[in-house]
């Protein structure tokens, strides 16, 4: 009921069909299951080139500006998958095409694959790079129970380092009381330092949130405060990387 309320308002405020006026772009993706058939899950070329023509109708839109494919389907080559998201963007339903989630050899594997064959390549990853991944809004307290309102209350994923987590929250904290703003506002700032990171994905629920995180935009960190955060969330060398360093 409350996710239907939310739906409501949302379209209220921003109706879907005025998203080229206002000029956004629009992205979405493609792998989870839609249905209970073989082709409604994954990405075989049913399923992709079904399910885009769902996405533009639930959008009211004529194409989708990105379009990416959600992980690893380990039952789908990746030649199929990639012949059909040539076939969408050729189509005119798809500007361009990304990927989330894939080790770094597929991701090579695939931009090869489609060089060799003038394929429409990906453009985008869409990775998993974080400070401590919804834990800095200051709601969760490590030692304590965390508020039955969050997500991670009931679905506590993708998996974090929590002493990592303690030194992060730490160095943000110190960060944010000089500055005077929200530990989450730090955050933010901090991923937009890094000239590989072109778009920071957020997670407001409420209005005020969102005005928090946009203010981020106009911070800016001293280097001595992007090195404070960096050395406080740098994961430790893994072999072979600790013997080339």
């Amino acid at each position: 009921m409350q996710k239907a309320k939310q739906r409501r308002i949302l379209e209220q405020r921003l109706h879907l069909s005025t998203i080229r006026a206002i000029k956004l772009l629009s992205q979405t993706k493609v792998r989870l299951r839609t249905g209970p058939g073989p082709n409604q899950m994954g990405l075989p070329s049913g399923h992709i080139l079904t399910s885009i023509d769902a996405s533009l109708r639930r959008l009211e839109l004529d194409y989708i500006d990105l379009y990416q494919i959600r992980g690893v389907d380990h039952e789908t080559p990746i030649e199929a998958t990639l012949l059909a998201l040539n076939d969408i963007v050729r189509s005119g339903k798809v500007r361009y095409v990304g990927f989330s989630n894939f080790p770094a050899w597929l991701a090579i594997e695939a931009i090869g694959y489609s060089n060799a064959h003038n394929l429409s390549r990906f453009v985008s990853a869409q990775m998993y790079y974080l400070l401590t991944d919804g834990l800095i809004s200051g709601k969760f307290d490590l030692d304590k129970s965390s508020p039955a309102v969050a997500r991670r209350s009931t679905f506590d994923f993708p998996p974090v380092d929590r002493p990592c987590v303690t030194t992060v929250l730490k160095a943000l904290r110190g960060v944010s009381e000089a500055m005077g703003i929200s530990v989450v506002c730090v955050a933010v700032a901090w991923f937009l330092t890094h000239p590989f990171v072109t778009s920071v994905i957020i997670g407001a629920k409420t209005h005020e949130q969102l005005v928090d995180n946009l203010a981020s935009s106009d911070v800016q960190l001293s280097p001595e405060q992007v090195a404070q955060l960096d050395v406080a969330s740098a994961f430790p060398s893994e072999y072979p990387g600790c013997m080339v360093n």
